[in-house]
């Protein structure tokens, strides 16, 4: 089905399949049963933040830096929910006389409140050898997770459960995280043209959360489908240690370096209340080792960087589906991206610059399971012994021309991306085609009387993708089933602009 931007809001309306062979896809708004279309779909957030930032230096070699912060923010959104049962979507376990559960048109608002508190204290030691920084924080995050019920289609049920001011609350979860952390690094030149650094940072997060999620459990209860809230209980404690080393040798035009770094990642909230397994998600592990040499002479230069990042339980798309569609990520044990980043570039003539740049890629995990739902049964799992990342291309090109001289530039842009896998199965049916289009830009400087209060003025005018070029940079698996064993998925992809031009004035004080 091809549904795009302009004849189908999932905000506002349902798709209606055929019920026949032959028969057209067509949409549904929703209304409420007084007849009122429903068109109030909003999505609202307010932060507030307040930072006082204090440095000091009391000598050339040493600098101190001071922070202290504070954010509100308070958001939610208004939802109008298609016809679903109430005990799966709300915990309201609502029976019809045939004992099934209820199904009915709902508007839910969901929404958080939170406070940020944090500390920041850094100081530096610079001379001649020595490059030294070190650093202390503390971070505090204080939040509530809630979710009301505001319209209910079936008016009994809603007589029965919207009493507090014409509002249910369905669920309601606190959630606090402590993140205190240190670090040194230090680069230290010696030697003719060597360099060496180290760093060192430990983080210490504490992460608890109780209360009830939004997420309903199917179970039976005196022989009929029963759904039981899902209970939060979360007190987890990580300490990461993450360091950095690295070497670097510079002489007349060239420069070879090579670096390893081992880096830590705590669970996210999402990783918890959407865990499908009895097992706690584990911290994701990445070990970085990275090999470079560049070189640049009087008119020309080039770079080559390679590396092998290596993931111990990466977070990645498992195609399960939260309850708002949502991409629901676990833990796998093994994956790797392995590339080279390579550039280049040429001033033939004084008023002209050739460049390019590229990233080629191999992005990989091993022994993937993924699940997708049935139409009526329980989820199938596929297991994939090698597949590629999602939203991982392996080739990324740029290409530039420069002509400048005297204050006019003018720059020619164009770009390559290759084929991108919407999901971490490598189907090229659930993917973005690859794509290259191209922009052109034009800019002039010219300094002005200093009487006017400014310094120099830039006019300049951009035309973007000047070959009206028709492609997708993103997108995702909007519907992904299997119904009487044949995989249907429903791709939604997001169309960029063609042909566009924009010009803009640059006021430099």
């Amino acid at each position: 089905y091809n549904y795009g931007l302009g004849r189908y809001n999932s905000l506002m309306e349902d798709l209606v399949y055929p019920s026949t062979d032959g028969g057209r896809l067509s949409t549904k708004s929703f209304y409420f049963r007084d007849g009122r279309k429903w068109n109030q779909t909003t999505d609202n957030f307010y932060q507030n933040h307040n930072i006082l930032n204090f440095v000091w230096q009391p000598s050339e070699h040493w600098s101190h830096n001071a922070t202290v912060h504070y954010t509100y923010g308070y958001g939610y959104y208004n939802e109008f929910r298609r016809a679903s049962a109430l005990g799966k979507k709300f915990g309201l376990n609502v029976y019809d006389a045939d004992g099934e559960l209820i199904e009915s048109e709902a508007v839910r608002r969901k929404g958080l409140t939170q406070n940020n508190y944090g500390a920041l204290y850094n100081v530096s030691y610079r001379d001649d050898s020595w490059d030294v920084t070190g650093g202390l924080s503390a971070q505090l995050f204080r939040c509530n997770h809630w979710g009301y019920l505001t319209y209910i289609a079936n008016e009994e049920v809603e007589r029965q459960y919207l009493k507090d001011g014409g509002k249910y609350k369905y669920y309601d979860s606190d959630a606090d995280k402590n993140d205190y952390s240190w670090f040194v690094k230090a680069a230290y030149n010696f030697g003719s043209g060597w360099n060496a650094f180290a760093d060192m940072q430990m983080r210490i997060v504490d992460y608890t959360t109780d209360g009830v999620n939004d997420k309903f459990i199917k179970g039976k209860k005196d022989g009929r489908k029963f759904y039981t809230q899902q209970q939060l209980n979360i007190d987890e404690t990580y300490v990461f240690y993450n360091p950095k080393a690295g070497i670097s040798y510079t002489h007349g035009g060239h420069k070879a370096y090579a670096s390893v770094a081992y880096a830590n990642r705590e669970p996210e909230r999402n990783n918890f209340t959407d865990n499908s397994s009895a097992a706690l998600p584990k911290p994701e592990h990445l070990f970085d080792t990275e090999l470079g040499y560049q070189y640049r002479a009087a008119n020309w230069y080039a770079s080559a960087n390679l590396y092998y990042m290596r993931y111990i339980n990466q977070f990645v798309m498992t195609g399960a589906k939260s309850d708002i569609g949502e991409a629901i990520t676990s833990n796998i044990k093994n994956s790797y991206r392995l590339g080279a980043e390579l550039s280049t570039g040429w001033s033939p003539l004084q008023w002209l610059s050739l460049e390019g740049n590229a990233a080629l890629s191999q992005n990989k995990l091993k022994n993937f399971t993924e699940e997708v739902e049935a139409w009526d049964t329980e989820a199938v799992h596929n297991t994939y012994a090698k597949s590629t990342l999602s939203y991982s291309p392996s080739a990324i090109l740029n290409g530039f021309v420069d002509v400048h001289f005297g204050g006019f530039s003018a720059t020619w842009h164009t770009n390559f991306v290759s084929r991108q896998y919407l999901d971490n199965t490598e189907s090229s049916e659930r993917s973005i085609p690859s794509y290259s289009q191209t922009d052109l830009s034009f800019n002039y400087t010219s300094k002005v009387s200093k009487a006017l209060g400014m310094k120099q003025v830039t006019l300049g005018i951009d035309f973007n993708n000047i070959f009206n070029r028709h492609y997708a940079a993103s997108g995702y698996v909007y519907y992904d089933w299997y119904n009487e064993g044949k995989r249907t998925s429903t791709i939604a992809y997001i169309p960029m602009a063609g042909f566009t031009c924009m010009t803009h004035v640059t006021l430099k004080f």
